[in-house]
């Protein structure tokens, strides 16, 4: 379990190198949490590189597109500038990875980590399937992945 000290730690020492930091929102009281922290004079909640990654399937939390809307309006509503994408475990993965997409998420989070499945439901020979997959579904919606030099400049490492 992270402590409310060693977040603050985290935050501080990530945001004083300038970099990004990834809060993995799975209930909007993760949101609330994060305002309150930045209300403390943390951070500032309009920084254009805070990482909000929505999802589902972690823990209790389930998969629910509802859910994950809910969550995605209420972190751009308080931190209007932020970098968010989504991402689900397990079978959910690809269908909630597919919703971002199609509201024009800023980046899906795929691979082995969170399942194993492909979109039809096979398995992945490895992380490089889901990603191959992943493009697929962005290319539906008009979207190409960052270049390298562009994801390093956008999270600032």
């Amino acid at each position: 379990m992270n402590s409310p000290e060693l977040l603050k730690r985290t935050i501080r020492a990530v945001y004083d190198k300038g970099s990004a930091l990834e809060y993995e929102i799975v209930e909007a009281s993760s949101l609330h949490r994060l305002l309150r922290y930045a209300a403390e004079g943390l951070f500032d909640r309009h920084r254009d590189n805070i990482w909000l990654l929505h999802g589902g399937g972690f823990g209790a939390t389930p998969p629910i597109a509802r859910n994950v809307l809910f969550n995605i309006d209420e972190g751009l509503r308080l931190f209007p500038a932020a970098i968010w994408g989504v991402t689900a475990t397990g079978r959910d993965m690809f269908r909630i990875v597919t919703l971002g997409l199609s509201l024009g998420c800023d980046l899906v989070r795929v691979g082995f980590e969170d399942s194993l499945h492909l979109p039809d439901g096979s398995i992945a020979r490895d992380n490089s399937d889901m990603v191959r997959a992943a493009v697929d579904l962005a290319a539906i919606y008009g979207m190409q992945p960052a270049s390298v030099g562009e994801a390093r400049a956008r999270f600032r490492i």
